[in-house]
């Protein structure tokens, strides 16, 4: 998802006040200090400055560009009017986890919410701790997630439910695949579509009947959680 630079340049240099000191609107290398997603607004620091004092607020001016605290972004600069346009060492919003050891599954009417325990990758801080993974910036989101589960004798279905706050988005219902010990089922649910900022994605799991079985730990495989930001909505 590309915007094009040359009419974008052009109109934010248009929305910019008339230049006094600068006869031109001038693109300068800045780092993001802050960002206040409910303004759009960033706060940066120019040329490397790291005195507080001399911070300065910037717009965001691309709708394909996120920027967070840490880059190293590019600004249209007239007079004191800074628009953020991109970023040198920009990376896509990610977020990869893996799951506890060997979660008991009841059957339903319980339900098991999966707790994250490892963070194999995270860009932005959308997952600390627990059930809950937070997505920080609105737009396009790709989910995966995806389990193992103990086989057994029993017959009944599994589900697993991919959630954003109360709603289920995606669900894998299977037949228990019998085998006895040591056969194993795998399910997976993923979504790829527009989220609001603040979402809170969960991922549930229970079965039909039958006595207690585990979800499998195994390497990153399963349990195993991913988002990633692919653009604005």
């Amino acid at each position: 998802m590309s915007t094009p630079v040359e009419p974008l340049l052009r109109s934010l240099v248009d929305e910019m006040t008339p230049p006094q000191g600068l006869t031109y609107a001038a693109l300068r290398i800045v780092s993001v200090v802050a960002r206040d997603p409910a303004t759009a607004t960033c706060t940066i620091a120019v040329s490397g400055d790291t005195d507080p004092d001399r911070y300065l607020p910037a717009k965001i001016g691309n709708p394909a560009y996120y920027p967070r605290v840490g880059d190293q972004g590019l600004a249209l600069q007239n007079r004191s009017d800074y628009i953020l346009v991109g970023a040198l060492n920009a990376k896509v919003g990610h977020v990869r986890l893996q799951g506890a050891t060997d979660v008991t599954i009841e059957p339903f009417p319980a339900l098991t919410v999966i707790s994250w325990q490892t963070q194999v990758d995270d860009t932005d801080a959308l997952w600390s701790s627990g059930t809950d993974v937070t997505l920080p910036w609105p737009g396009v989101w790709d989910l995966y997630a995806g389990v193992e589960v103990d086989g057994g004798s029993a017959v009944h279905r599994r589900i697993l439910d991919l959630l954003v706050g109360a709603t289920r988005i995606d669900r894998d219902e299977q037949p228990h695949p019998g085998g006895g010990a040591g056969a194993t089922q795998s399910l997976h649910v993923g979504a790829q579509r527009t989220f609001a900022a603040g979402a809170v994605i969960t991922v549930e799991l229970t079965q039909t009947g039958g006595g207690n079985e585990t979800i499998n730990e195994r390497s990153e495989d399963t349990p195993t959680f991913n988002a990633t930001w692919l653009g604005p909505g």
